[in-house]
């Protein structure tokens, strides 16, 4: 990462200053002078808050100009104090657009090496050099590049640009509240979550809390099931909250006449605009800020058709694959004819599915809502959560404090595609695959197997584990058949009565080292539903 400065002492400079970084520059005017490629990345980089730009002339700064990429830090400079911090998002050389903003130089020169960058934060008061002289110089000239060793002692002491600034500016309340960034290990922080979350007075088991993190971080997007009042909703939340994230997690409830993805996606309006509605907007706000995990939660999700109003991001989920720099892209999530006839269809047309935003969905499973299809049941990890114990939980009186510095690594996927995995991670699956494969033979007897993505995706949830080892080997593959296989079983004949009692017989075979059943959540689930197929001569999952 490298670190930029600007000065903007004269008076002509600080009217340019006001016109293209105090105040959003006109999308009409970057869409007449920006090309076609550069217009829509600076839109898929914003984060809605508008554009802000700045741009040298020909001359040294160019240098500099050469090596700056997106993620750097620009600081604004003037009367030997800091003004501002904002995060580069795109650099360009455009003399048509210099001209337009800036006019040209006495010189005739154009501004013409311009970069864009965030919202700049205000520091409040200005930061003064010589109260940071021990890291900085003394006093910047032009555009220029903070020294590589200064940069590296900065990130190094304080974590990050921003930490820096905090503990130099005492009344700078937004970027005080950055801090360095957290040093623990994901056990450690599941540990601290489920005890964070005990300490409010919810009854959530650690390894309950550890599963819902595999799950998220095998795959965006996790469902939970369950009676009214078991927690649903709350879970998510509250895990958000115990680190330092409850500010980003978004809610919106489901409403039963909800036909397609304009509900959620959004619309073309009558004057020709596209409005974006909530699940665009956290897309939006989720972009604008990268590193850290954005949550959102759709609530009683199968009150209205999942497949009918969902189907888009159902569609886009599967694109997911690795740029060039180790970012997470998808596909578009809206379809052409969605942006039909919308004058603004350029800020919208290129946002994909953003990897630091996770979706969870939340149903109750009763006859007021609808099933699910095998095509949802195979793209999310589906989690139960009907284990009610109605006994007072023991009183704790401790109040742990909400962490910070957790950033988007912590749940980011480490796996897409199996291509990815080596050698020693097959070769410590191996146990595992061969009973799925024996597991998977059973079902198809009936049809009922599945192919390569469920495949997949319990083997990237069992090597996190593995690696970060939050819960047993054999309750980590008792979770995945809970949530990936079981739930494809349904029906009526005769022949779904034999795979559940070749399931069984399979599953009682397997014992842990003292005897005990190795997936006891699989077994009681699968007698429950034989016990039903004997009563009703009809089964499936749900109670």
């Amino acid at each position: 990462m490298n670190f930029f400065v600007f000065t903007a002492a004269e008076k002509d400079a600080q009217k340019h200053f006001r016109d293209t970084v105090l105040n959003s520059v006109d999308v009409d005017i970057l869409r007449k002078h920006l090309a076609p490629e550069d217009f829509n990345t600076l839109f898929g980089r914003s984060d809605g808050s508008g554009f802000y730009c700045w741009g040298s002339r020909p001359g040294r700064g160019i240098l500099y100009w050469e090596k700056m990429e997106e993620g750097d830090r620009i600081l604004t400079y003037w009367d030997l104090k800091i003004h501002h911090v904002a995060r580069i998002i795109l650099k360009v050389r455009n003399k048509q657009l210099a001209r337009a903003l800036w006019g040209e130089s006495a010189e005739g020169e154009l501004w013409e090496y311009m970069y864009f960058f965030s919202k700049p934060e205000i520091i409040d008061p200005p930061l003064p050099l010589s109260d940071t002289e021990e890291y900085l110089p003394k006093r910047f000239q032009g555009f220029t590049r903070i020294a590589e060793a200064k940069t590296k002692r900065i990130l190094d002491e304080f974590g990050s640009l921003e930490n820096f600034i905090a503990t130099y500016s005492e009344n700078h309340q937004n970027l005080r509240k950055a801090v360095v960034k957290n040093t623990m290990s994901n056990r450690q922080i599941i540990d601290h979550v489920h005890n964070y979350i005990k300490g409010t007075g919810f009854q959530y088991k650690t390894e309950e809390i550890a599963n819902f993190y595999l799950a998220l971080r095998t795959k965006p997007f996790v469902i939970l099931a369950g009676v009214s009042g078991t927690g649903k909703t709350q879970l998510p939340r509250k895990f958000a909250a115990a680190i330092g994230l409850k500010e980003n997690v978004i809610q919106v409830s489901v409403r039963p006449d909800w036909a397609d993805g304009s509900d959620l996606l959004g619309y073309t309006s009558l004057d020709g605009n596209f409005i974006a509605k909530d699940l665009l907007l956290a897309i939006q706000k989720a972009k604008g800020d990268k590193k850290k995990p954005f949550f959102f939660i759709l609530d009683e999700m199968n009150l209205a058709r999942v497949e009918h109003y969902f189907s888009d991001f159902l569609s886009v989920i599967e694109t997911r694959e690795w740029d060039q720099n180790g970012e997470i892209i998808t596909d578009p999530l809206l379809r052409h004819e969605m942006l039909t006839g919308a004058r603004n269809r350029k800020e919208f047309e290129v946002l994909g599915w953003p990897d630091n935003l996770y979706l969870i969905g939340t149903v109750n499973m009763d006859e007021t809502t609808h099933t699910f299809s095998r095509k949802v049941l195979d793209r999310a990890n589906t989690i139960e959560m009907n284990s009610i114990d109605l006994l007072w939980g023991e009183d704790n009186n401790v109040r742990l404090e909400e962490l910070s510095g957790i950033e988007n690594d912590f749940l980011k996927t480490t796996y897409l595609h199996a291509s990815e995995l080596t050698a020693d991670d097959k070769k410590s699956l191996t146990k595992d695959m061969g009973l799925l494969i024996e597991i998977n033979n059973i079902l198809k007897e009936g049809g009922l197997h599945f192919a390569y993505r469920v495949r997949d995706e319990i083997a990237f949830y069992l090597l996190n584990n593995k690696k970060d080892k939050l819960v047993d080997d054999s309750t980590a593959f008792d979770f995945q058949l809970m949530q990936k296989v079981l739930p494809r079983i349904e029906g009526s004949s005769e022949r779904v009565q034999s795979i559940l009692n070749k399931l069984l017989k399979k599953l009682e075979n397997q014992k842990t080292e003292g005897e005990n059943p190795k997936y006891p959540l699989s077994l009681e689930k699968i007698r429950f539903m034989l016990k039903r197929f004997d009563e009703d001569r009809i089964t499936h999952f749900w109670p």
